[in-house]
């Protein structure tokens, strides 16, 4: 089981390599008069593209438009060697009073996305979300959504803290660029890396001061209540958002095949300190198939603690339970002190360990909901 892991484990500075100055942009809802709202009725906006490999350009193709006659259109290439992102710049203190960041985007190929706010002289904040192929996606996100890459590659973050007066540029990038820079096969394989030229198609760009609608629920760590996806699957996993039966509320559907030595799983970026004095985890699940399921908790410094679980076929609806004290170190975990050290977890992975522990082959859907940290004695 120490090859998915590690797989997952690379995940961590890949995801700090998304962070080279990309920001982020959005769509509105409002009375008050937005900070920020593109159309590009009449022009580019002024957004640009920072790196190598990419273009922008206003099109009016009535197929790649969400609204009006016009949207943004950005070409770039997956390739080693290429890295662009759109990006605005915002100086002067522009997003001091922004509460909410919406937008529409369109993408040829699917997959996952990263949006950035970059701080003066301060810390990058991402947003990871999953988009499906040739359809648009509505997005729409709140500043407690970024959270702070922090790996080797990143600058420090003064105040370890987002900033909203001190971002100087928001954009979005394909995480895809980023893992076709690293030359691994099979890294490539099991995110379905599309190597070559790509369009994202963006419109109808706000930037308000009014915040979202769906209130912050303390010791959530997903709501589920935004349009997108916050979560990204590795394993040729397909992921959408869902309401109701079999779970109890709003969550995410996985369809994919449980094969044999194929890792399946789902990741969900955590602010660090996030779960700092949380005594458990809980999560509902609901499984077509019996799977067999492994929770695990990583650590900035590469620590990773686990726990593995029967699920039973049938869609039966499960809430699986655990104190932290009763996660284990993985055996691929690189953890300095030896010990689960929550104000140090920075993500949260669902694996489908199916496949690898030799379990019936095919194709599952899995159902996630309802997920949160406990506090207590």
């Amino acid at each position: 089981m120490n090859g998915p892991r590690n797989s997952l484990a690379t995940l961590a500075t890949l995801v700090a390599l998304a962070a080279l100055t990309f920001p982020i942009a959005a769509l509105a809802q409002n009375t008050a008069a937005p900070i920020v709202r593109h159309t590009f009725e009449e022009s580019d906006g002024g957004w640009t593209v920072m790196g190598t490999g990419g273009k922008i350009s206003v099109t009016h193709d009535a197929a790649s438009v969400k609204s009006g006659k016009a949207a943004l259109q950005f070409d770039y290439n997956v390739n080693k060697g290429d890295m662009a992102a759109l990006m605005l710049l915002t100086p002067d203190g522009m997003l001091a009073k922004a509460k909410s960041f919406r937008f529409a985007v369109k993408s040829d190929s699917g997959g996952v996305l990263t949006a950035l706010l970059q701080e003066h002289e301060g810390g990058r904040y991402i947003a990871m979300f999953t988009v499906p192929a040739g359809k648009w996606q509505q997005v729409e996100l709140a500043p407690s959504d970024f959270t702070l890459s922090d790996d080797a590659n990143d600058p420090p973050d003064p105040d370890g803290k987002l900033d909203l007066d001190k971002v100087e540029a928001f954009g979005i990038t394909d995480v895809m660029q980023i893992l076709a820079q690293t030359d691994n096969a099979d890294l490539e394989k099991l995110f379905n890396v599309k190597k070559g030229q790509h369009t994202l198609f963006i419109d109808d760009v706000v930037i308000n001061e009014e915040p979202l609608t769906a209130a912050i629920q303390p010791d959530v760590l997903d709501t589920f209540a935004r349009p997108q996806v916050g979560w990204f699957a590795i394993g040729g996993v397909s992921v959408s958002q869902v309401s109701g039966a079999p779970l109890a509320g709003r969550g995410i559907q996985l369809d994919y095949r449980q094969s044999m030595g194929k890792p399946v799983a789902v990741i969900r970026k955590i602010q660090r300190g996030t779960i700092a004095g949380k005594t458990g985890l809980s999560v509902d699940v609901a499984s077509a198939k019996p799977a067999k399921l492994i929770i695990q908790v990583e650590e900035k410094g590469g620590g990773k603690y686990n726990i593995l679980v029967d699920v039973p076929g049938g869609k039966q609806l499960k809430t699986l339970a655990f104190p932290f004290t009763e996660f284990k170190e993985a055996d691929d975990s690189h953890d300095a002190n030896g010990k689960l050290d929550l104000d140090q977890v920075n993500q949260l992975v669902i694996i489908d360990g199916s496949g690898l522990l030799g379990m019936e082959e095919g194709e599952n859907t899995l159902w996630i909901g309802n997920v949160k940290v406990t506090a207590g004695k």
